[in-house]
């Protein structure tokens, strides 16, 4: 009974982390890529207060 328990908690914990991290990684992607809505050009960027 205990395995069972075992491993049921081990597959839901499991089942959440695939999908929490593709939303991290598109999220990231979104707000670092070089497009309207990303982040800012920096002073060293030559593109620097352009947008």
């Amino acid at each position: 009974m205990a395995g069972l328990l075992s491993g049921i908690l081990k597959q839901i914990a499991n089942s959440g982390d695939g999908n929490a991290r593709n939303a991290a990684v598109q999220a990231s992607r979104d707000l670092l890529m070089s497009k309207p809505g990303g982040l800012l050009y920096g002073p060293y960027s030559p593109k620097y207060q352009s947008d």
